[in-house]
Parts: C-alpha cells; sequence; structure tokens
C-alpha cells in the first residue's frame, strides 16, 4: 500500500473557532460521558475534558504541514498511532467474516465482576 498523498488542499481551515450551524454539542457529549471521535481522512480526534485531542494519523500524512498547518488551534497531543492501513486500501476490508461470521465462543462473554453474560447474536443464521 502506497501513503497517504495530498494531492490538492481544499480552501477552508479545519477545526476553526466558531462556525455557523451546531449540530452536534461536543460540550453536551463531553458532559454526559459520551465518547466523541472526529474522523477525518487525514487523522482522527478524540474529544477530552481537556480539549480536542489528536489521537490518530493517516500513513504518510505529515502532521504539522498536512494537519496543524490547517486548525486554528493546537489540539493535545499525546501518544498518536496510526490508522489502520487497511483504510486506504482499494480492496474491501473483510468485515463480514470480521463482524458477522462469528464462532459461537466469538459470540459469548461474561464480566464475573458484574456477574453478567453478553450473547451477540447479530447477524446470526442457523440452518
Amino acid at each position: 500500500m502506497e501513503n497517504s498523498r495530498i494531492v490538492q488542499e481544499g480552501r477552508a481551515r479545519k477545526f476553526g473557532s466558531s462556525v455557523q450551524q451546531v449540530t452536534f454539542s461536543g460540550t453536551l457529549a463531553a458532559k454526559t460521558d459520551k465518547a466523541v471521535l472526529y474522523v477525518t481522512e487525514r487523522c482522527v480526534f478524540r474529544l477530552t475534558d481537556g480539549g480536542l485531542e489528536l489521537v490518530e494519523v493517516a500513513p504518510g500524512i505529515d502532521i504539522d504541514r498536512d494537519i496543524l498547518a490547517h486548525m486554528a488551534f493546537r489540539p493535545l497531543m499525546g501518544q498518536l498511532r496510526e490508522m489502520d492501513a487497511r483504510l486506504f486500501r482499494t480492496e474491501t476490508l473483510g468485515l463480514r467474516s470480521r463482524l458477522i461470521d462469528l464462532d459461537l465462543t466469538d459470540r459469548l462473554a461474561f464480566d464475573a465482576d458484574r456477574n453478567i453474560l453478553f450473547l451477540n447474536f447479530e447477524g446470526l443464521q442457523c440452518a
């Protein structure tokens, strides 16, 4: 797989300090302990109590040139991971086998601390 490459840069700044319309409240989501991720073709950000954190970067992307230079503020940055390279391939990801065609043992989980048995029957077909 070839690394990601920006062919033509967009004109708009990303993650500015103001917006024309609010369709999602990150502040409300954070107050109610909801996990919030912002996924772009270049990177993934996570909303934290301290602000927006850059957590994953696409293969071949230069953080300073391709991400930070286009933002109105500097996000938090800790331990960065590379985004899964399979996302950038032309062939299918094979999600059916990973999500639906599960063995029965992969569909069962027991949480001993909470004394709860989890059963995943999603997409299960019995012949």
